[in-house]
């Protein structure tokens, strides 16, 4: 006797049922990535703006992003550029180091949203070092034979061009003349003497 054959309307209801079982399979694994994470609509730093009084001084430069609604977003990715890197330079961090004088336009970035502080960097003279010219012997009345020179440096050590000098005898007369009024690019200023009629230290 042959076994009875089951009918193909059951066999095809089977299939469509495996069929659709996988389909939803399929759909609930393409919402298991979840909403997309909110984008920064706008970027503030803090301070407004930078000022440095020695090269190698350092700020750190603080971000905050906001979405749409104006929700800080604490994970937000923030890049960092100076546009004078010269001046000023900014570390992926956002720590800002004056390089030398002058001015620099910091721009913090995160997707569409930028923001920019403006940086200015002024070494201020904190130090004059004698560099030759000093413990000379000369004749009274007639110029040293070498000349005097100095260097003025910031905080940092580091010489600082175009400050102005002068120079003046405190003691046994005499002249001293200058080619220049202000420190050269190395930071140096330099003089003659001539000494004064005076016998003895000068």
């Amino acid at each position: 006797m042959k076994a009875a054959s089951p009918p193909r309307g059951s066999s095809f209801r089977r299939t469509l049922r495996i069929v659709l079982v996988v389909l939803l399979a399929s759909a609930c694994g393409d919402d298991a990535t979840g909403p997309e994470p909110p984008v920064p609509a706008s970027i503030t730093i803090e301070p407004p703006s930078l000022t440095f009084s020695w090269v190698g001084e350092s700020h750190r430069l603080r971000p905050e992003a906001r979405d749409e609604a104006g929700a800080i977003l604490t994970d937000a990715v923030v890049s960092w550029t100076s546009a004078n890197p010269a001046a000023v330079t900014v570390s992926p961090t956002g720590v800002a180091t004056a390089a030398g004088a002058g001015k620099a336009t910091i721009t913090a970035s995160s997707g569409a949203a930028t923001a920019s502080v403006n940086a200015t960097v002024t070494p201020v003279p904190v130090s004059i070092e004698r560099i030759s010219g000093d413990v000379q012997r000369g004749t009274t009345g007639s110029p040293l034979p070498e000349s005097l020179v100095t260097e003025i440096t910031d905080l940092g050590g580091t010489p600082i061009p175009g400050v102005p000098v002068s120079w003046t005898v405190s003691g046994g007369g005499g002249a001293v003349t200058s080619p220049g009024d202000r420190t050269d690019d190395e930071g140096r200023a330099s003089a003659r003497w001539t000494l004064g009629t005076a016998r003895g230290s000068q």
